[in-house]
């Protein structure tokens, strides 16, 4: 009986003592941090004429409270809203598109190189699971955006840059 006794308190120690793997983020500091971020007008780092429309452009509304975006003139046109969802104290991204589709996506990662949205959205063709993630540069980002519907995978990848 003592070596299993022994071993509860060794295993109980090591869980105490180890790193929080999954520590819960922060919701109203990472709407700051990725706020403050993404403010300003976007375009696709490919698009070589300067005075093309700015593609996605971010602001902050209410009282640095949301971040209003804006993907108007994206093929599929879209508008959203960043913002800390108080009942489950996550950072959500509420995204309304053109075609009737609209869903809410959270932060599950934040790190300084990369930022993942999880969630599902509700369209048209039906529920679909959308992973976003974003990996943050100097003036410049690279984002992957991941639908999965009916067990297919879309995937979009494009380099952006910004202008303030």
């Amino acid at each position: 009986m003592r070596p299993f006794l022994s071993l509860s308190f060794s295993f109980a120690a090591v869980l105490m003592t180890a790193p929080q793997c999954c520590a819960q983020i922060d919701a109203q500091k990472a709407l700051t941090q990725i706020g403050d971020f993404m403010v300003g007008s976007w375009t696709p780092a490919s698009q070589q004429d300067k005075d093309a429309p700015l593609k996605h452009v971010y602001t902050w509304a209410l009282n640095k409270k949301f971040v209003r975006t804006n993907g108007e003139l994206d093929p599929e046109p879209w508008h959203g809203y960043m913002g800390v969802d108080l009942e489950s104290n996550q950072l959500g991204w509420w995204g309304f598109f053109a075609d009737g589709t609209s869903g809410v996506l959270y932060l599950k990662k934040l790190e300084e190189s990369e930022w993942v949205f999880d969630g599902s959205d509700f369209g048209p063709k039906g529920k679909f699971r959308r992973v976003v993630t974003i990996k943050p540069g100097d003036g410049k980002l690279h984002s992957k955006i991941e639908d999965t519907l009916n067990g297919e995978t879309t995937v979009i990848e494009e380099d952006w840059v910004r202008h303030r």
